[in-house]
């Protein structure tokens, strides 16, 4: 009877168990790699949709900045050379430097996400095709407009012996994590991958 069992196991079930603890792995792995160009593609549109949603939040926030500014100067009546205008443009810029921390922290923490999940056969799959990582950073134009945030005239009388207003304690100035948003090249996959979340 024990013999009849295992003559039955030996020819009708070793070879299915076979295959599918040899085979299952394979055909696994094989799904997986032709998923990764898909992984690809969506990876660079994600990265592409987060260059360009920081880089219209830095524009939209400047002209938010330049109207609060102007309010301020408008609604100062016979305070206008007060100190008080002074402050309160300081407060406004230093707000809107806080905010671009604050978004573009976010920004460089969901691409670095993005980086670090792509492993070997991404990056194999990339060079061979001859896909360029993305990188994620800010245009000459942005870059002016954040520095406008940290130091501008005087909003009274740009171009008058009064002194510029200029953020001393800049909520973006020792930021490891955004400061290269600010650079030429900008964060790169390669940094961001190498980057962890703080």
């Amino acid at each position: 009877m024990l013999s009849c069992i295992a003559s039955y196991i030996g020819d009708n079930l070793v070879a299915p168990i076979l295959v599918a603890l040899v085979g299952g792995p394979a055909v696994a792995i094989t799904f997986r790699y032709f998923e990764v160009p898909k992984e690809i593609a969506e990876h660079d549109a994600r990265a592409s949709e987060l260059v360009e949603d920081l880089r219209r939040w830095v524009r939209d926030r400047g002209r938010e900045l330049e109207i609060e500014i102007r309010g301020i100067v408008n609604g100062a009546g016979n305070q206008l050379y007060s100190g008080s205008v002074t402050n309160r443009v300081y407060a406004a810029m230093r707000l809107a430097l806080h905010q671009y921390r604050d978004e573009a922290t976010a920004k460089v923490r969901e691409f670095s996400a993005l980086a670090r999940s792509e492993g070997r056969w991404h990056k194999n799959h990339r060079r061979r095709r001859g896909f360029a990582p993305p990188a994620v950073g800010l245009l000459g134009q942005e870059r002016i407009e954040l520095n406008r945030w940290r130091q501008r005239p005087h909003p009274v009388n740009p171009g008058s012996d009064q002194p510029e207003i200029r953020i001393q304690d800049d909520p973006t100035a020792n930021e490891p994590s955004i400061e290269k948003l600010e650079t030429d090249e900008g964060l790169t996959w390669v940094d961001a991958a190498a980057r962890r979340n703080i």
